[in-house]
């Protein structure tokens, strides 16, 4: 029949769909006795007639989710999405420091309350909220076997750790745009031993190569409108080279060069599979660098095989790298490239 909700019409795409939303927010639930009460709130109140930036009382609220009660209203809200909505995954955000005002009022205005020095409750509010936050999705887990996921996107990844890490995966885990496509770059090289399976995203136009290959990761987030057949198509071919790089994310990673965020420095780093002997190296040449030629020498390669190293970008031809292994990782290559350029070259053994 005819799709009543997005729901329907993912389910007919073969697609999921994701709502993303801060549930420590208290604007998601609307009752000011929730939070952890005005004075902990972040954004200027005095705007828009007292009703904050956002318009208002709640937004910039922190949900005191210590809380028994909270924690089930918070629970009753998103098992509403789940069961009535067709929601299939939660991306999970939150855009505002809760350490350095929310928790610590909260600690202060309690130790006050029962005659004790600040410090003797400091954390204390932390502490429990953090608790719940993961009874909150451990408990959708359970109530929802093989169907609810979590996008644990919140602070630029700074939510990225152990445990929540056995909960979901962060497919956009910051909201870092195409104005810090170096800051981008750095974070996925800085993350990536760590935590190898996650995505970013370009809120901007990804027609542009260098914006486009600044996200690639085993995730990928295209926002662009792409309309005519030469938009697709450039698109198409963004997503080609997307596509081709992902496998390698399950290998072996290594950073060739060291990471910064400097708009002068030259970044490289090696995607390998073992099993495959076959990978991919990243090269990237930022804008202000003014060394058009750089020395990469490969890790992990078998030293007595030949490899051959392809710039994806063109045809095979003899501009190829044919070299040993123990070359590849002693010697090294020179790649030659333009300012605010990121080439990949394919890794594989010449049979």
């Amino acid at each position: 029949g005819t799709p009543n909700t997005v729901a329907d019409i993912a389910d007919e795409m073969g697609a999921k769909l994701s709502l993303w939303m801060a549930i420590e927010d208290g604007c998601f639930l609307y009752e000011d006795k929730l939070t952890l009460g005005a004075d902990s709130y972040i954004f200027d109140r005095s705007a828009n007639g007292g009703k904050g930036v956002f318009g208002n009382d709640f937004r910039g609220a922190t949900l005191d989710l210590g809380r028994e009660e909270v924690l089930q209203k918070a629970l009753n809200m998103l098992r509403g999405y789940i069961d009535n909505q067709g929601v299939d995954m939660i991306r999970v955000d939150m855009n505002y420091s809760s350490l350095n005002k929310s928790w610590d009022y909260n600690d202060k205005k309690n130790a006050l309350a029962n005659n004790l020095s600040s410090s003797m409750r400091a954390g204390i509010t932390e502490n429990h909220h953090v608790i719940n936050f993961y009874r909150l999705w451990d408990t959708l887990y359970k109530e929802y076997p093989g169907r609810f996921l979590l996008d644990n996107c919140a602070g630029g990844a700074r939510r990225v750790d152990i445990y929540m890490q056995k909960l979901g995966v962060a497919l956009w885990r910051t909201d870092l745009s195409a104005s810090y496509l170096e800051q981008m770059q750095a974070h996925t090289q800085w993350i990536t031993p760590w935590v190898p399976f996650s995505g970013i995203g370009v809120v901007d136009s990804s027609f542009n190569h260098y914006q486009a290959r600044s996200i690639f990761t085993a995730c990928a987030g295209f926002d662009c409108h792409a309309q005519t057949n030469m938009e697709i198509g450039i698109l198409k071919n963004k997503l080609d080279y997307f596509t081709a790089m992902r496998p390698y994310w399950s290998g072996d990673y290594y950073q060739i060069l060291d990471v910064d965020y400097e708009t002068d420095s030259w970044q490289a780093y090696q995607l390998h599979r073992e099993d495959l002997q076959k990978g991919m190296l990243v090269t990237i040449r930022r804008q202000n660098n003014k060394s058009s030629s750089q020395t990469i020498k490969l890790k992990g390669l078998w030293e007595n095989a030949t490899y051959r190293v392809h710039n994806i970008d063109e045809k095979k031809t003899t501009k190829d790298f044919v070299m040993t292994g123990k070359q590849l990782m002693t010697e090294g290559i020179t790649i030659s490239q333009n300012a605010k350029t990121i080439k990949i070259y394919e890794i594989s053994i010449v049979e």
